[in-house]
């Protein structure tokens, strides 16, 4: 689900792109008294929109429930048939992107992730590319630096699973390491408790992370794009 502040941000971006509708009419809409969402968008009363209440206005607008704190849902669409065979459904997923930059370089401070918008990936796309089962763990993010090259470069932008937290051969994870983000390798030999974080690029050195160190695994990267 969206952090409560990005709701806020949504809903209000919606009535102000419609001049008509205003907080007491909206509020009326609900069936509340008058100064309902004028409370929920400035005060923060309720901290989230109950599920009638997302879903009226949802409609109202004509956009999703996850636009405004409803869950992440595959949605159908149609697209174009094949030869003969008429009009296909394809289901699409909406992965939600985070206003964060993983470091590939030296590491970068994060103090609150924010959904900043959405990567629209087909569903059977993701099973038969990806092998992704479980669409909830996935976000999308951008990389910065150029540790990882020529893997990755900077601008690079990610698919991350975050049901992925165990390290594999070959595989690229997202670290969380003394509170910066990173985009690294992760390598861990037989009967030693600790990692060792390692870069593509020669020209940097990995490190090591033993257990006393402030580190966590976030998901391993799964797809990257970029514009050439």
């Amino acid at each position: 689900m969206l952090p409560p502040a990005i709701v806020r941000e949504n809903l209000e971006r919606l009535i102000k792109a419609s001049p008509k509708d205003g907080y007491a009419s909206l509020s009326a809409l609900l069936g509340r008294n008058h100064a309902y969402i004028y409370q929920y968008l400035k005060q923060g009363t309720p901290d989230r929109l109950n599920e009638f209440d997302r879903h009226v206005l949802a409609r109202y607008f004509g956009v999703n429930d996850w636009e405004l704190g409803g869950p992440l849902e595959v949605r159908p669409r149609p697209s174009r048939g094949l030869a003969e065979g008429g009009p296909l459904l394809s289901e699409m997923i909406m992965v939600p992107f985070l206003d964060v930059v993983a470091s590939a370089g030296p590491g970068s401070m994060v103090e609150e992730e924010l959904t900043t918008g959405f990567l629209p990936v087909d569903y059977h796309w993701l099973r038969r590319n990806l092998g992704v089962a479980q669409t909830s763990n996935l976000t999308a993010i951008t990389i910065d630096g150029d540790s990882m090259f020529p893997t990755l470069h900077a601008a690079d932008q990610v698919l991350v699973d975050c049901g992925q937290q165990q390290p594999v051969d070959r595989g690229i994870f997202v670290i969380r390491h003394e509170n910066a983000l990173h985009v690294k390798r992760l390598r861990k030999s037989k009967g030693d408790p600790g990692w060792t974080v390692t870069c593509d690029n020669p020209e940097y050195h990995g490190w090591n992370i033993n257990e006393a160190t402030e580190f966590e695994i976030l998901g391993r990267v799964i797809w990257v794009s970029r514009r050439l």
